[in-house]
């Protein structure tokens, strides 16, 4: 991970000012196709820009997004802390509960040989720890910081 030095709420800014110029043309397909152009660059401003961007469509995002998450972690352009936990919480929260048949799909990353895909699926549930159910009492109990799955 690297940094430009920008600091968050200049990111922010730039992400706002980038969002008045395309938001009238651009929909979920032109900001996903944005995003992953950012995604490849190792600085860690560009990718929270992507994410910003692409939070913007929330309403657009469709069920299969998990897939292209799944493979974007397998990739590992989110490699550090701050990167999954953004994913976490404004891309696969968000259309977890959009789709609430997901979280099932969503809660057995937790038991993956990859860190970050065990990580977005325990981070993805704190948004909702407040809310009654079952599935935060499921992950909470993984093995979340245990040695990686052997089956």
């Amino acid at each position: 991970m690297r940094l430009y030095g920008v600091a968050t709420p200049d990111v922010r800014r730039i992400e706002r000012g980038l969002y008045g110029l395309v938001r009238k043309e651009w929909r979920y397909a032109e900001a996903i196709a944005f995003y992953r152009l950012l995604m490849r660059d190792r600085h860690i401003e560009s990718k929270s820009i992507g994410w910003m961007l692409l939070a913007r469509y929330h309403r657009q995002y469709p069920e299969s997004l998990p897939v292209d998450v799944k493979g974007w972690l397998a990739g590992n352009p989110c490699d550090n802390w701050a990167v999954t936990n953004q994913l976490s919480t404004q891309i696969v929260s968000v259309v977890r509960e959009r789709f609430p048949k997901l979280a099932e799909t969503v809660e057995t990353w937790s038991r993956s040989r990859n860190l970050w895909l065990r990580r977005v699926s325990a981070v993805s549930f704190v948004n909702h720890a407040g809310k009654a159910g079952t599935w935060n009492i499921r992950i909470a109990s993984r093995r979340f910081y245990s040695p990686i799955p052997t089956t």
